[in-house]
């Protein structure tokens, strides 16, 4: 039917990795709804506006308008309204990517952005040729740093990542966080949790805990881990580094991250206890006053039921 020809993959040949004029978007559009007929030139502006050409966007711009009605099918033959398609607005909720749709990758060459997109929205070309050392299969480095830099000059192309010039490293951007987002629910939750682990190691071996900017990233992926041990060392050392440069907010992030972790342990100790503690107090400092009561409250049970008699004279 008409409304799977719109969100099934809308052709079977490769997407030529260019930017389209408005006359080549005519000739797109026709293809992704299989018609010949043209609509006014008005139409084809209002795509060009939106996605400047990309044909990324353009797949993903004809579903919405479908989905909402502004595009249309009846009698035989495609229209669209006028009034509702110059009130259309594209934003990061109107976009749901689908990286698979292009046709432009293969599987392997989709892996390598899921394993960028679970580094982070931000990362290092250095980084990801390191991770795909750890889980991609290649006969030796050169096939797979070919392979790597094929995949990020194409995505380039297509605006799916962006090079960050700011940066003395070579650092590459996902466009969008939608396109991040879709690569990275599209991995089965333990595989996510694998590679967040092996990206934690890799970042472990790079860097000096006590100086390094890193010290954050590895935390932020051993957090997507079952590791309890290793989320407890690195939220700690975060938040330490975190109040070193008086960043009391981002130190209560880390704070409740450890806290939290503590809360679920049948097994209290007077030190999770006090680290708690302090979470209470930071997160007053901050003006999370409400939450910060509700904390005590709990640490209050707890102290009571340990006996932890000083402790509770403390609170």
């Amino acid at each position: 039917g008409i409304a799977s020809e719109i969100t099934e993959i809308p052709f079977k040949e490769k997407i030529e990795l260019k930017n389209l004029s408005i006359k080549e978007i005519k000739d797109f559009v026709g293809r992704i709804i299989r018609t010949k007929y043209y609509f006014d030139d008005l139409f084809y502006e209002k795509m060009y506006q939106m996605s400047l050409g990309n044909p990324f966007y353009l797949i993903e711009i004809i579903k919405n308008l479908y989905d909402k009605k502004i595009l249309f099918h009846e009698e035989n033959q495609w229209n669209f309204s006028k009034k509702e398609l110059n009130n259309f607005r594209l934003n990061d909720e109107t976009i749901q990517f689908d990286i698979h749709s292009l046709m432009v990758f293969n599987e392997q060459e989709i892996m390598i952005l899921k394993l960028a997109s679970i580094l982070g929205k931000e990362f290092e070309l250095k980084a990801l040729i390191q991770i795909a050392q750890n889980v991609l299969e290649y006969k030796n480095d050169n096939d797979l740093f070919e392979k790597i830099f094929s995949v990020i000059d194409r995505s380039k192309n297509l605006e799916i990542i962006i090079e960050d010039f700011t940066s003395t490293k070579e650092r590459y951007v996902f466009f969008h966080d939608k396109i991040k987002e879709s690569l990275e629910k599209s991995i089965e939750i333990e595989k996510k949790k694998e590679l967040h682990s092996i990206c934690a190691n890799v970042l472990e071996q790079e860097i000096d805990l006590k100086k390094d900017e890193a010290i954050y990233s590895i935390t932020y992926h051993y957090n997507k881990t079952d590791n309890y041990k290793a989320k407890i060392k690195y939220n700690e050392l975060s938040a330490e580094k975190s109040l070193s440069r008086y960043s009391t907010k981002e130190a209560v992030f880390y704070l409740k991250n450890i806290s939290d972790l503590y809360f679920s342990q049948k097994k209290i100790t007077k030190k999770m206890v006090k680290t708690m503690m302090k979470t209470s107090h930071y997160m007053q400092i901050i003006g999370q006053v409400n939450e910060s009561i509700e904390y005590l409250k709990r640490i209050m049970k707890i102290a009571e039921k340990n006996n932890y008699d000083q402790l509770l004279m403390d609170i």
